[in-house]
């Protein structure tokens, strides 16, 4: 710890990297949630003017995801949802240690009703066997298909051996998968 102080809780940058780990792979979205410090919480970027202007908004910023969740799992909840094919980008981070989401996800739709419609959706909303996890869901600060591709492009996470942990990028309906 900081200071040199050997205290039993460590700092607090190690005792953010073991939260949530109790319940990583096991299903329950109950437990202490894990936390990641640097993710805004209640951040609408829009109207704090991080957001580019631009006539419209078209990728959301989804917190709340219960860490169980798969991109999958959230691809099945945004077509419950009614926004099945409404999208073409989504990227939901996966913690590489855990390999449990770390509770937030970025999707951009091909409109910008249809992201309205999302927050609209998503505001109240329980994700599908975690009740107690309410969503919340507001602009994101990169806006557009192509600027979160050119984003993602230049990261590890978009050549993934993992597929399930790359971004799903959908181009005239069909997933694409990034080439190496």
């Amino acid at each position: 710890t900081r200071g040199g102080n050997s205290g039993a809780r460590g700092s607090s940058k190690h005792r953010g990297a073991n939260m949530g780990r109790s319940h990583a792979g096991n299903g329950d979205c109950r437990g202490t949630p894990r936390r990641h410090l640097h993710v805004p919480r209640e951040t609408n970027f829009v109207e704090q003017g991080d957001v580019a202007p631009r006539k419209e908004v078209t990728t959301v910023m989804i917190r709340n995801v219960p860490n169980r969740y798969t991109r999958n799992a959230l691809v099945a909840e945004l077509s419950a949802l009614g926004f099945a094919d409404s999208y073409d980008f989504l990227y939901l981070p996966i913690d590489r240690q855990t390999k449990s989401s770390v509770g937030y996800a970025f999707v951009n739709f091909c409109t910008a009703g249809d992201a309205e419609g999302c927050i609209a959706a998503l505001t109240g909303h329980h994700f599908r066997g975690c009740r107690h996890r309410v969503a919340h869901a507001s602009p994101a600060h990169l806006q557009g298909f192509e600027e979160n591709l050119q984003h993602y492009r230049r990261t590890r996470v978009f050549y993934s051996p993992v597929q399930a942990h790359r971004p799903l990028v959908i181009d005239d309906g069909v997933s694409a998968v990034p080439l190496h």
